[in-house]
C-alpha cells in the first residue's frame, strides 16, 4: 500500500466563499468542512458565551434592583430571581460539563429561548401589578437585549439565533397583542420597533458569521497548505517516491521490534536482500521514466506474492502487512518473521523470484527480468537488523556473480572473503600511490629469426606482507572498485618511464604492448 496522501479536509474553500453572500443560513455545503467550522466557532465563542450567560444574571439582577428601587415592589419582580436568573445558571453549569460543546449550539439557543419566555411572563404580570413591563420602554429594552444577546453576544451559530429569535419575536408580539391591553395603534407602534429591532439583530448576527466563515476559508487553506506540505516531507523522508515502499530508514525503524520480538519470543526470523539484474539496460534503452514504470510493477508484484503472515515490516498507516522496502535504485528488503528455517525462507524467496521473472510490457515491448536474493537468518547470521541487511547483501552479490535468477543463504564464508576482498581493495589503493607495483616484460620472439620484436608488459603487486600477488586476485578487484582506470595510468607511465631509461642507456628500441580495460578506452 502506498503511503497516506494528504486528505483534503473540506469542500473547495474558494467555491464555498463565493457561496457564502447566497445563503442565508451560512451553511457550508460539505458536511466534514463545516463540522471543522462548528468545532472552530465554539472553541472561539465558548469564554466568551460563559461570560455572556454572567452578564445575563447581572442585568436581570440590575433590572430586579432598579424596579424595587423606582417602582412598587411587586411579586413578579420577584420572579426576576426566582425564574430567569436560575436558567441561566443552569446554563453556565452546563457549559462547565466535559462534552457541554458537542450540543452547545441547539442547547445554547434553548437556554434564551427559556429565559425570553420567562421574562415576557414576568413583564405581563409587572403590568398586571401596575409596573412598567410591556407597556413601557423596559418591555422594548428586554426584547432588545434578548435579539442581541442571541444573535451577537452569546455566540449561538446563525442558523440556531434565526429559529431563537424568530420563536422570542413571536412569542413577545403575541403578549404585546394579547396581554398588554395596549390599543391597536400602541400594539402596531411596538410591533414596529418588536421587527426592526429583530431586522437588526438577525442583520449583523448574519454579517458576524459571514466575516468569521470568510476568515475561516483562509485560515483553512493555510492549515491544510501546511498540512500537506508536512505529509510530503514526510513521506519524503521515510518513502520511497517512485514506487511508495518504505525506504531503508524507515524499514529500519519498523524492523528493529519485529527482531526484538523474535528474540523474545525465540522464533526466528530471515531478511531477504532483492537485487534486480539487468535493470540498467531497460534505463539505457526506454528511459528513466520507463524504468520507474518497471520498478513500480516490480514492487507490486513482491509485495503482492508474500503473504500477509510473512512480513513484519509494514506501513503503519496499512491496514495490512505485506509491504516492502525499497533501499536503492535496484533493490529492494522484506523481514520475514516467526520462519522455523532455512526451508520456509527458500520457499518466500523461490515465490519472489517467480514474480519477477514474469514477463513485463515496457513500451509495448515484454520484457523478461531476474532477480538475485541474499537470505540472512537471525539469529544465526547477525543479532541486529544492520548485521542482517549486511548479510543478505553480501549475500545477493554472490547470487548475482553466479548468474542471477537465483537466491543464496548467507554463511561465514561469504563474510570472511568480503571482509577480504575489502581488505584488499583498500591495499591495492595503497599500493599504486606508494609504488609497491612493479613491471615484468614478457618478450615476444620471431620463431624464425629468434630474435626479440617486443615485448608485453605484464603489472605485478610486490606486496610487502603478501609477497607477490598475482595478477588474477588483485585485476578483477580493480575492475569491480573503479581502481582500474589509476592502475592503467600507472602501467603506462611506467612501461613509457622504462622506454626512456632504456634509451638514455643507448639500448635499441623495443615495442611494448599493453593491455587496456575498456573502461580505459571509453575515457580515451
Amino acid at each position: 500500500m502506498r503511503p497516506p496522501e494528504a486528505k483534503s479536509l473540506g469542500a473547495d474553500p474558494a467555491a464555498s466563499a463565493v457561496a457564502l453572500p447566497l445563503r442565508l443560513l451560512l451553511r457550508f455545503s460539505d458536511a466534514g468542512h463545516e463540522l471543522r467550522f462548528v468545532k472552530h466557532y465554539v472553541a472561539f465563542y465558548f469564554r466568551y458565551a460563559q461570560v455572556s450567560l454572567l452578564l445575563g444574571v447581572v442585568l436581570i439582577a440590575g433590572d430586579y434592583l432598579v424596579d424595587r428601587i423606582a417602582q412598587a415592589d411587586g411579586p413578579a419582580n420577584l420572579l426576576r430571581l426566582t425564574m430567569a436568573v436560575p436558567v441561566l445558571l443552569v446554563g453556565l453549569g452546563y457549559s462547565l460539563l466535559p462534552k457541554s460543546r458537542r450540543h452547545w449550539q441547539p442547547v445554547m439557543a434553548s437556554f434564551i429561548v427559556t429565559v425570553a419566555l420567562c421574562l415576557i411572563g414576568i413583564l405581563v404580570r409587572i403590568d398586571g401589578e401596575g409596573g412598567a413591563g410591556l407597556k413601557s420602554w423596559v418591555g422594548v429594552l428586554n426584547f432588545t437585549f434578548l435579539q442581541f444577546y442571541c444573535f451577537v453576544i452569546l455566540g449561538v451559530q446563525f442558523r440556531h439565533a434565526l429559529a431563537s429569535g424568530g420563536a422570542i419575536m413571536a412569542a413577545f408580539l403575541y403578549a404585546l397583542w394579547g396581554h398588554a391591553g395596549l390599543s391597536t395603534q400602541q400594539a402596531a407602534y411596538g410591533s414596529y420597533h418588536v421587527v426592526t429591532v429583530f431586522i437588526l439583530a438577525a442583520g449583523i448576527g448574519w454579517w458576524r458569521e459571514f466575516v468569521l466563515r470568510k476568515e475561516f476559508i483562509a485560515r483553512t487553506e493555510l492549515d491544510d497548505s501546511r498540512l500537506a506540505a508536512e505529509q510530503r516531507a514526510l513521506r519524503l523522508a521515510h518513502y520511497d517516491e517512485v514506487t511508495g515502499l518504505p525506504n531503508r530508514r524507515l524499514f529500519a525503524e519498523l524492523a528493529t521490534p519485529a527482531i526484538e520480538r523474535s528474540q523474545r519470543s525465540g522464533d526466528g526470523c530471515a531478511v531477504l536482500h532483492i537485487e534486480i539484474d539487468r535493470l540498467g539496460g531497460v534505463n539505457d534503452a526506454y528511459g528513466r521514466g520507463h524504468g520507474d514504470q518497471v520498478l513500480a510493477g516490480i514492487a507490486q508484484r513482491l509485495r503482492a506474492c508474500v503473504r500477509s503472515g510473512d512480513v513484519a515490516a509494514v506501513q503503519q498507516a496499512a491496514p495490512a502487512p505485506g509491504v516492502v522496502a525499497r533501499l536503492g535504485d535496484t533493490a529492494f528488503s522484506i523481514l520475514v518473521a516467526d520462519i522455523g528455517g532455512q526451508e520456509r525462507a527458500s520457499g518466500v524467496a523461490q515465490r519472489l523470484l517467480a514474480a519477477v521473472a514474469a514477463p513485463i510490457v515496457v513500451d509495448v515491448q515484454p520484457m523478461v527480468l531476474s532477480a538475485s536474493i541474499g537470505i540472512a537468518m537471525f539469529p544465526g547470521d547477525a543479532g541486529d537488523m544492520a548485521g542482517l541487511a549486511r548479510c543478505a547483501e553480501q549475500a545477493a552479490r554472490v547470487a548475482a556473480d553466479l548468474g542471477g535468477a537465483q537466491h543464496k543463504f548467507f554463511d561465514e564464508t561469504l563474510n570472511a572473503r568480503s571482509r577480504e576482498r575489502v581488505l584488499l581493495e583498500t591495499e591495492l589503493r595503497h599500493a599504486i600511490q606508494a609504488g609497491q607495483l612493479c613491471l615484468h616484460y614478457q618478450p615476444k620472439v620471431d620463431a624464425r629469426s629468434g630474435q626479440i620484436v617486443g615485448a608485453e608488459v605484464l603489472v605485478r603487486w610486490q606486496h610487502p606482507v603478501r609477497g607477490l600477488v598475482p595478477p588474477g586476485h588483485f585485476i578483477p578487484l580493480a575492475e569491480e572498485s573503479g581502481l582500474i582506470v589509476p592502475l592503467t595510468n600507472w602501467v603506462l607511465h611506467a612501461a613509457c618511464s622504462s622506454l626512456r631509461r632504456w634509451s638514455d642507456l643507448g639500448l635499441p628500441a623495443l615495442p611494448l604492448s599493453v593491455n587496456l580495460a575498456a573502461s580505459s578506452l571509453a575515457d580515451t
